[in-house]
Protein backbone atom coordinates (compact mmCIF):
# COMPACT_ATOMS: atom_id res chain seq x y z
CA UNK A 1 0.00 0.00 0.00
CA UNK A 2 1.16 3.77 -0.80
CA UNK A 3 1.24 6.12 2.11
CA UNK A 4 1.50 9.81 1.15
CA UNK A 5 1.86 12.09 4.11
CA UNK A 6 3.65 15.21 5.01
CA UNK A 7 6.14 12.82 6.81
CA UNK A 8 7.01 11.50 3.03
CA UNK A 9 5.86 9.05 0.63
CA UNK A 10 6.26 5.19 2.11
CA UNK A 11 5.24 1.81 0.37
CA UNK A 12 4.27 -0.70 2.78
CA UNK A 13 4.62 -4.57 1.76
CA UNK A 14 4.25 -7.93 4.00
CA UNK A 15 7.51 -9.10 4.48
CA UNK A 16 7.72 -12.45 6.66
CA UNK A 17 6.43 -11.62 10.17
CA UNK A 18 6.66 -8.05 9.48
CA UNK A 19 6.27 -5.37 7.21
CA UNK A 20 8.59 -3.31 4.92
CA UNK A 21 7.88 0.39 5.13
CA UNK A 22 10.04 1.56 2.07
CA UNK A 23 11.13 4.80 0.93
CA UNK A 24 12.81 6.47 -2.50
CA UNK A 25 13.79 9.23 -0.21
CA UNK A 26 16.27 8.34 2.87
CA UNK A 27 14.45 11.97 4.30
CA UNK A 28 11.20 10.46 4.55
CA UNK A 29 12.47 7.78 6.80
CA UNK A 30 14.19 10.13 9.05
CA UNK A 31 10.91 12.44 9.30
CA UNK A 32 8.72 9.68 10.07
CA UNK A 33 10.79 7.88 12.26
CA UNK A 34 11.62 11.57 14.11
CA UNK A 35 8.15 11.81 14.17
CA UNK A 36 7.41 8.52 15.80
CA UNK A 37 10.05 7.12 17.53
CA UNK A 38 8.41 3.81 18.14
CA UNK A 39 9.68 3.80 14.63
CA UNK A 40 13.53 3.66 15.60
CA UNK A 41 15.41 0.99 13.73
CA UNK A 42 18.12 1.13 11.40
CA UNK A 43 17.13 2.81 7.80
CA UNK A 44 18.31 -0.37 5.43
CA UNK A 45 20.36 1.12 2.47
CA UNK A 46 19.33 -1.20 -0.60
CA UNK A 47 20.65 0.66 -3.64
CA UNK A 48 19.73 -2.86 -6.13
CA UNK A 49 16.03 -2.47 -5.05
CA UNK A 50 13.33 -0.18 -6.33
CA UNK A 51 12.83 1.26 -3.32
CA UNK A 52 16.44 2.24 -2.04
CA UNK A 53 15.82 2.67 1.35
CA UNK A 54 13.35 0.79 4.48
CA UNK A 55 12.57 -0.49 7.32
CA UNK A 56 11.47 -3.45 9.17
CA UNK A 57 8.13 -3.00 11.35
CA UNK A 58 6.02 -5.32 13.26
CA UNK A 59 2.31 -4.79 11.79
CA UNK A 60 0.94 -4.09 15.26
CA UNK A 61 3.71 -0.75 15.51
CA UNK A 62 2.86 0.53 11.89
CA UNK A 63 -0.97 -0.16 12.71
CA UNK A 64 -0.63 2.16 15.54
CA UNK A 65 0.84 4.92 13.44
CA UNK A 66 -1.14 5.13 10.96
CA UNK A 67 -3.56 5.95 13.26
CA UNK A 68 -1.92 8.85 14.76
CA UNK A 69 -1.31 10.43 11.72
CA UNK A 70 -5.04 9.96 10.43
CA UNK A 71 -6.19 11.36 14.41
CA UNK A 72 -3.55 14.34 13.63
CA UNK A 73 -5.06 15.18 10.42
CA UNK A 74 -6.36 18.91 10.76
CA UNK A 75 -5.58 20.36 7.31
CA UNK A 76 -8.23 20.56 4.26
CA UNK A 77 -5.92 20.68 1.81
CA UNK A 78 -3.17 18.31 1.82
CA UNK A 79 -0.98 19.73 -0.27
CA UNK A 80 -0.56 23.30 0.92
CA UNK A 81 0.34 21.52 4.49
CA UNK A 82 3.36 19.69 2.79
CA UNK A 83 3.83 23.07 1.29
CA UNK A 84 3.90 24.73 4.82
CA UNK A 85 5.50 21.26 6.77
CA UNK A 86 8.41 20.18 4.58
CA UNK A 87 9.06 23.80 2.43
CA UNK A 88 12.30 22.26 1.69
CA UNK A 89 11.43 19.16 -0.14
CA UNK A 90 10.38 21.17 -3.06
CA UNK A 91 10.83 17.86 -5.10
CA UNK A 92 8.03 16.18 -2.87
CA UNK A 93 6.09 18.58 -3.23
CA UNK A 94 6.22 18.72 -7.22
CA UNK A 95 5.38 15.05 -7.02
CA UNK A 96 2.29 15.38 -5.18
CA UNK A 97 1.28 17.66 -7.69
CA UNK A 98 1.83 15.73 -10.66
CA UNK A 99 0.10 12.68 -9.01
CA UNK A 100 -2.80 15.06 -8.44
CA UNK A 101 -3.40 15.78 -12.43
CA UNK A 102 -2.83 11.98 -12.89
CA UNK A 103 -5.67 10.84 -11.02
CA UNK A 104 -7.46 14.22 -12.23
CA UNK A 105 -7.59 12.81 -15.69
CA UNK A 106 -8.22 8.97 -14.68
CA UNK A 107 -11.66 10.97 -12.89
CA UNK A 108 -11.98 12.65 -15.88
CA UNK A 109 -11.58 9.83 -18.49
CA UNK A 110 -14.21 7.94 -16.49
CA UNK A 111 -16.45 10.63 -16.09
CA UNK A 112 -16.10 10.76 -20.02
CA UNK A 113 -16.62 7.01 -20.01
CA UNK A 114 -19.71 7.44 -18.34
CA UNK A 115 -20.93 10.08 -20.59
CA UNK A 116 -20.58 8.05 -23.72
CA UNK A 117 -22.28 5.06 -21.81
CA UNK A 118 -25.47 7.38 -21.18
CA UNK A 119 -25.71 8.53 -24.81
CA UNK A 120 -25.32 5.73 -26.55
CA UNK A 121 -28.08 4.18 -24.45
CA UNK A 122 -30.22 6.89 -24.65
Amino acid sequence: MWYFSIHGFFSVSAFKCKLNVRSRDRKHLEALIERFPQLATKILVTPKRDYHFRIEVAREVWVKVVAEMAAEQDWSNFKNEVAVTRPQDEDYLDALHEIWEVMWNLQAKKERESATRRTRSA
